[in-house]
């Protein structure tokens, strides 16, 4: 197992075996989808190789060095890279449904609470700062992420840590279906404004919904 036997309690290691068991079943769904769908997936190689590293380091400190925090840090970060990547795959493999974009309707949803987003976007443009703020927080996740792990692992908080890991998880999951069933473009192509934005997911969403992924490499 990739966390240190006395380092945690019945919970935490459940969690962490239930972790691996989803990555694997994702992993697996995966590649029966691509294999039905026609598609080639060309892999990025630092994925495999930081993997390999995270659980190098995991087992050295689990079965020769027995560090529990180590250990258990490194476990937390080889699950979250091998769940990103597993997942990754299967949100391009979702946003190939056929189902009708709902964004009219949350459009709707915002203008029957009195909500304007496009006032919203405008009034930030107008406030470089603002902007520029806001935009440095939200293209800071991973690093939160890391930082958060880090700081569980520096105040020993290492069920926390697994607790983590799991509940990343889970959301995920609960998010996947959604995305596949009821499927969006986002308010920045709805109304427009992609250009005024890095609209970093626009080219590959429309590139999947079109159904063109069919012929197409992904650099994962």
């Amino acid at each position: 197992m990739l966390m240190q036997n006395r380092a945690g309690i019945a919970k935490p290691i459940y969690r962490s075996h239930a972790v691996w068991v989803i990555i694997v079943l994702i992993g697996c769904v995966d590649v029966l989808w691509v294999w039905w769908a026609g598609i080639r997936i060309v892999p990025d190689l630092k994925t495999p190789l930081g993997l390999a590293v995270l659980l190098l380091i995991n087992y050295v400190y689990v079965t020769l060095r027995q560090k529990p925090r180590i250990a258990v840090l490194a476990a937390a970060a080889a699950q979250l890279v091998a769940f990103t990547a597993v997942y990754g795959v299967l949100t391009y493999l979702a946003a190939r449904s056929n189902f009708p974009l709902i964004d009219p309707y949350l459009s709707a949803a915002d203008a029957s609470v009195g909500f304007d987003w496009l006032a919203l976007f405008n009034w930030t443009k107008d406030h470089p700062d603002i902007n520029s703020v806001l935009g440095f927080i939200y293209g800071t996740g991973t690093v939160q992420i890391a930082v958060l792990l880090i700081l569980l692992n520096v105040f020993g908080m290492l069920e926390r840590t697994t607790e983590f890991v799991w509940l990343f998880v889970l959301t995920l999951l609960i998010i996947i279906p959604f995305s596949w069933l009821i499927p969006a473009e986002g308010a920045w192509a709805y109304y427009g404004v992609a250009h005024l934005t890095s609209a970093y997911y626009l080219p590959d969403f429309l590139h999947c919904a079109t159904g063109r992924c069919r012929k197409s490499s992904w650099v994962k």
